[in-house]
């Protein structure tokens, strides 16, 4: 019987060890407040806030905290945030968001996959935590455009491909080791097919309003 009783002992120790390593809703007018940690978060911001809310739970899974529906007046969530689906998942529970900082980077580029040649590529960026810094377009030849990231974070490039093909850009922000490299494909410029009838004496020939040709001597056609 003495084996039994050790067994029944560490079994009733490690239960309660379990429950008081749990989330634990208390009594009170913060009972029903809780705590969500989601990346960009770490424990010791997330009890922070708990200890603010006079001690609410906190929980480091949505799964965990939605178990604990059922009690929730409202969900504080710190850090990034959920993906949308998750904040679905939540449906009439009320949300305060205790947001993170975002990580010092690019967190959007936007420029135009294909172009015709003499046409600009133009970027649109955002660089989080850095406001006033340089910002460098760069291609083969070395830096074409330089911009300064504005209070918001936003910034703007352009640069004139100068010849056919595929062009490889490179957006790094000036004294970092940050970089994003951008592809574009700079596609010829569409033919002329305008054909004219030969110039007369003290006259230019008469063509259309993308160019000429001459059609008794082939020559290119050429801009107005």
């Amino acid at each position: 019987m003495k084996p039994l009783r050790i067994a029944a002992s560490v079994t009733a120790l490690v239960a309660l060890l379990v429950i008081g390593m749990r989330p634990s809703w208390r009594v009170g007018a913060t009972a029903q407040d809780a705590v969500l940690i989601t990346p960009g978060a770490d424990q010791g911001s997330a009890e922070r806030v708990a200890d603010s809310l006079g001690g609410a739970p906190v929980f480091t899974s949505l799964a965990d905290a939605l178990d604990h529906r059922a009690g929730m007046r409202r969900l504080h969530v710190v850090g990034w945030g959920l993906d949308a689906d998750e904040w679905v998942r939540l449906e009439s529970i009320p949300v305060t968001v205790h947001a993170a900082p975002l990580p010092s980077g690019l967190t959007r580029v936007r420029w135009p996959a294909q172009i015709v040649l003499g046409e600009r590529v133009t970027v649109d960026g955002m660089l989080s935590a850095r406001p006033g810094s340089h910002v460098e377009l760069v291609d083969p030849t070395g830096i074409v455009d330089t911009s300064i990231v504005d209070s918001t974070g936003v910034f703007h490039l352009d640069a004139q491909p100068r010849a056919e093909g595929r062009t490889l850009y490179a957006v790094r922000v000036r004294g970092t080791a940050i970089a994003e490299t951008l592809g574009v494909d700079v596609a010829a410029p569409p033919v002329c097919g305008c054909w004219c009838s030969r110039a007369r004496r003290g006259r230019r020939p008469r063509c259309c309003a993308t160019g000429w040709r001459d059609a008794a001597e082939s020559s290119p056609c050429a801009p107005r």
